[in-house]
């Protein structure tokens, strides 16, 4: 079913419970790989209509078999977590499936990983930035695994920064830390530091004094 017709039946209302759908295959977190074709199939209580599956992957097709959809997976999407769901309507309501997740991964093995940057500046408190690990792989080609599932980090202080399971570091308090990144073939360390924040200066002059306050103030600026 086209994408339109789905995200028309979304807007229409508040989807009914999600039991009235599910999707049986494949298993939630199932490992895909660029260019695989997969099979999703569907189970529909009586009455639900105008089924489909919608994935940010790509558009799943529908096959001759009932309430089976064809999703070739691109070889241009970043490795990460997908996930993947079923609509359909029920009595002019639309119907969703719960969702299940595909892991996005290279077919080659993990052969080395290197960190775009060994270290990181955070000026100001409560900024987060992503970390960017690159992997090579067995066939020689390169891909960011940051967003991998098989990628973790952990913060050796997180009472100065923190940092989650897709790689974002989050400024906590002044100060340093190291984050290590855990792969299938082995570590790599950003040591990051989060800055002091600034601290504003007001002045305040009373109106019969601005005249000479503004004085004031540009010699300061130019000293």
């Amino acid at each position: 079913m086209p994408h339109l017709l789905l995200i028309m039946l979304v807007l229409a209302g508040s989807c009914v419970a999600s039991d009235m759908l599910r999707i049986t295959s494949p298993a939630t977190a199932t490992t895909v790989n660029p260019g695989q074709t997969i099979t999703i199939t569907v189970a529909a209580n009586p009455g639900v209509t105008s089924i489909g599956v919608m994935t940010p992957l790509a558009e799943a097709t529908e096959t001759s078999v009932p309430l089976q959809f064809s999703l070739t997976i691109p070889t241009n999407k970043l490795i990460d977590q997908y996930n993947v769901q079923a609509w359909g309507s029920f009595q002019g309501q639309p119907a969703s499936s719960a969702p299940i997740s595909l892991n996005l991964e290279s077919a080659f093995s993990l052969v080395s990983i290197e960190p775009d940057s060994n270290t990181m500046e955070i000026p100001q408190i409560g900024t987060g930035l992503p970390i960017h690990v690159i992997g090579t792989f067995a066939d020689g080609s390169q891909a960011d695994i940051s967003r991998s599932v098989n990628t973790s980090y952990a913060s050796a202080n997180p009472s100065v920064a923190t940092v989650n399971k897709q790689g974002v570091v989050t400024a906590v308090a002044s100060g340093a830390t190291n984050i290590t990144i855990t792969t299938s073939v082995g570590t790599a360390t950003v040591t990051v530091t989060v800055g002091t924040p600034r601290k504003r200066v007001s002045f305040f002059f009373p109106l019969s004094e601005l005249p000479q306050a503004r004085l004031q103030m540009r010699g300061m600026e130019q000293h």
